[in-house]
């Protein structure tokens, strides 16, 4: 612990004189703290869907689909396959 010099050296103090509960307690705290973060992360990954067709006969999505994957463009088929969503920053293509 001595390389996170003071703070390093109390919270060692801290998890020594800490009975079981604490300890728990801390861990749990820490847990839910990086959990959080790590979701956070993830939603802010992802991209935003926008509608690029919609109201769509599903086989009328097919050639659709085929120009999007050809220009290696993202997408999702939602509403029974009369909808076509893209990444807003990917509309244009």
């Amino acid at each position: 612990m001595a390389a996170f010099g003071p703070i390093g050296k109390r919270l060692s103090e801290w998890w020594m004189s800490a009975n079981s509960a604490q300890r728990a307690l801390a861990a749990g705290g820490g847990g839910a703290a990086l959990l959080s973060i790590v979701i956070v992360l993830y939603w802010a990954s992802q991209p935003n869907w926008v509608v690029l067709f919609s109201g769509l006969d599903p086989a009328d999505a097919a050639p659709i689909v085929s120009e999007l994957e050809e220009a290696d463009v993202r997408y999702q088929i939602t509403r029974n396959g009369t909808t076509v969503r893209v990444p807003a920053d990917r509309v244009g293509e």
